[in-house]
């Protein structure tokens, strides 16, 4: 046991290099074999599509772009370094999500080394620290940081988090000038990463009194620097994490109970993980009753902090792990209502765990010492059982990882748990929208408005799903609902103009759309949707006005060149549609519509050449597309390639069996090839569905006898 006076410092032993090499190596490649399933895992739709896949601030690097990024809050806290880190990614490998999953990856191993050599400087025993690297890399809760391509946040402030204390801990007695430079910039860093890093600065005052059992004056003002560096992060994060809608709103006392319970079972699933789960939700009837066992929280709580200050009198280990680890979690124990409808969160254990691990890590070189003098069996038992308790730790962390595949792995496992979550029937039922399974989606959304009549997503995204479905009724009745418990939903405003511009009451669209933007000026559906009824009305000027300011917030967003194309083609103006659709096809090369409307304004301009080329391209990636094989049969036609003209309206009429023009079409090119009772037969099918057939036309198609 370790007493005051023999409180490590700065390690005056160097390490063998060639066991730093390997056991660096090892501990690389066990925590990356770890993780490694999560190189195949996908988006999921849980805060992805907000900042990466759906999200326009990353779609370039660009000072103006950096600068909207950093501009105001998206999604929950103020992390624009974490968002920048996504839009480098974008700009490099595209919305590629095995690159985001190997970049969480690479950070996490690097945080685990820092861990590392952190440890061996404040233990000065080489192999407790690497035993607690390993626990703090390995450990089961670190899936959801890892896994998850969202929570780069934790990955990445811990880098710059514990970089920070590296250089706190290595040069604070050596190099005052670079402790008071690096450490607040690592530190402005970490924060802008995720906010949970402002409790470095006391993570640096625990650390000064591990090590010296005293603070200097100059740790004393170096945290007063970084305090007035956080100030306006605090401010920031309290404006947009206190004042979330979504946040259950309890008393101080149930605030007081639940962030009690909430440490206590942090550090209970650190030392045994298990009951393991994406997403906690609030306990049921919380804020009508409090559980029994919350009142025993705050009371176990002080009996440990007791046990610590006892302690303190033969080691500060246990006051510094103790303290380390409530000192990083109280932010995020919900004593102080958290942004979000989760109790709590295994991502927020990321820096705290370092705590519990110390303690676990000094537990076990106190037996360790005991063993000392007996015999050569007990000390490779003990050995061994530690090995073996990181290797389980390891197998269910790789299984845990494919948990997050995707949004289906995810909220199928979610709702195996709370099979009452609301939440979660909510998300699934989005993937299963997204993948065209609306029957499904909806079953899954009128669970969750019956398990939650005053949640507004559920109506929302019902709502969605009866527009595709082509059910406009009941979508504006579930719009009307979402609205109805959420007036400010700007959302909702604009999906429901959507359903008017389908069912052609175009006003009445734009009225929605205005609205939506009242509140919410940056909602570039609005303006792509506003744009679209304006266009159908004939008011080609503000439809593009509409188009350019979809396009400053979202440049990235083939749709709106292609609207944009179309009002250029209506104007006659083809080569400004030909560059549009090309615009488009750059950012979504597999975007078909696209293909189809330039071969149209290539084909105004005569270029049939290039034309056929775009209909190609558009039936290869669409083989159903019946108006592109129509128009494709029609350049057959105008080339006297009659035969293969008759092979695409056939196509087409097998596609859509009453599509009149087909029908037309192919009967002149029966016709032309002399086949004219066929063509007589196709001419009567084309004027039954409508076609307008001229009588010179049906005289010059009439058999012979």
């Amino acid at each position: 046991m370790l007493t005051p006076e023999q409180q490590p410092g700065i390690i005056d032993i160097v390490e063998p290099c060639y066991r730093m090499v390997v056991i660096i190596l090892l501990i690389a490649l066990a925590i990356f074999l770890t993780f490694m399933p999560a190189l195949a895992n996908d988006f999921t739709n849980w805060d992805d599509p907000e900042l990466i896949t759906s999200n326009p601030r990353i779609g370039s690097v660009t000072p103006a772009s950096i600068l909207r990024i950093f501009a105001r809050p998206q999604c929950g806290p103020y992390v624009p370094l974490t968002i920048l880190s996504f839009a480098i990614e974008n700009q490099l490998f595209g919305l590629n999500p095995l690159f985001f999953h190997l970049t969480n990856i690479l950070f996490h191993i690097t945080n685990v080394l820092l861990v590392f050599a952190l440890m061996r400087f404040l233990l000065r025993n080489f192999w407790a620290a690497a035993v607690i690297a390993l626990f703090f890399g390995l450990h089961p809760m670190r899936v959801e940081s890892v896994a998850w391509v969202t929570e780069r946040k934790d990955v990445l402030c811990g880098f710059f988090f514990f970089a920070a204390w590296f250089v706190f801990v290595r040069f604070r007695l050596y190099n005052r000038r670079l402790i008071h430079y690096v450490i607040p910039a690592l530190y402005l860093l970490a924060i802008i990463a995720k906010p949970m890093a402002l409790t470095l600065p006391a993570v640096l005052l625990l650390t000064e009194y591990f090590l010296d059992g005293r603070v200097r004056r100059t740790t004393i003002r170096l945290v007063l620097v970084m305090f007035v560096f956080a100030l306006p992060f605090i401010a920031i994060n309290f404006h947009t994490q206190i004042r979330q809608t979504d946040t259950p709103a309890f008393d101080l006392l149930r605030n007081m109970l639940l962030g009690s319970r909430n440490l206590i079972t942090y550090a209970g699933k650190t030392i045994v993980p298990s009951g393991l789960s994406p997403f906690y939700p609030h306990p049921a009837d919380f804020e009508r009753s409090i559980p029994i066992t919350c009142y025993f929280a705050p009371l176990v709580l002080a009996a440990a902090v007791v046990c610590m200050m006892w302690w303190r009198r033969r080691t500060r280990v246990p006051v510094f792990g103790g303290l380390f680890f409530l000192v990083t979690a109280l932010p995020v124990s919900h004593l102080i209502p958290i942004a979000g409808p989760a109790m709590a969160a295994d991502r927020y254990t990321y820096i705290p765990s370092i705590g519990i691990a110390f303690l676990i890590a000094f537990a076990g070189m106190w037996l360790w010492k005991k063993f000392t003098g007996r015999a050569r069996v007990m000390k490779f038992g003990f050995g061994v059982i530690t090995v073996a308790v990181l290797i389980v730790m390891a197998i269910y962390s790789h299984a845990f990882c494919r948990v997050w595949k995707n949004s289906l792995t995810l909220w199928n496992y979610v709702l195996q748990r709370y099979p009452d979550s609301s939440l979660a029937l909510n998300n699934r039922g989005r993937a299963y929208c997204l993948l065209g399974q609306h029957a499904r989606a909806i079953h899954d959304y009128e669970r969750a408005v019956q398990l939650d009549p005053e949640y507004e997503l559920p109506y929302y995204n019902r709502a969605v799903a009866y527009d595709k479905l082509q059910n406009y009724e009941r979508a504006l009745a579930d719009f009307d609902r979402a609205l109805a418990i959420k007036p400010d939903m700007a959302i909702a405003y604009a999906g429901r103009g959507a359903t008017y511009n389908r069912l052609g009451r175009y006003q009445a669209a734009i009225a929605e759309f205005n609205h939506a933007l009242s509140l919410d000026a940056l909602l570039d559906v609005a303006y792509l949707d506003r744009g679209y009824a304006y266009f159908q009305m004939g008011f080609y000027e503000r439809a593009l006005a509409d188009y350019e300011s979809a396009l400053a917030i979202d440049p990235n967003y083939p749709e709106t060149y292609i609207n944009r194309g179309d009002v250029w083609f209506v104007r006659g103006e083809f080569d400004r549609a030909i560059t549009a659709y090309s615009q488009a096809l750059k950012i979504n090369p597999y975007f078909y519509t696209a293909y189809y409307n330039r071969a149209m304004a290539y084909r105004m301009i005569g270029e049939n050449s290039f034309a056929l080329t775009d209909y190609d391209q558009a039936i290869q990636l669409k083989p159903d597309f019946a108006e592109a094989l129509n128009n494709r049969g029609n350049i057959y036609m105008s080339a006297a390639m009659y035969e293969k003209a008759i092979v695409d309206y056939s196509r087409a009429l097998q596609v859509r069996p009453a599509y009149a023009d087909a029908y037309y079409n192919r009967a002149m090119a029966r016709h032309m090839i002399g086949e004219d009772r066929p063509a007589w037969d196709d001419i009567i099918r084309a004027e039954q569905l409508g076609f307008p057939v001229t009588p010179e036309t049906k005289a010059r198609l009439t058999p012979g006898p």
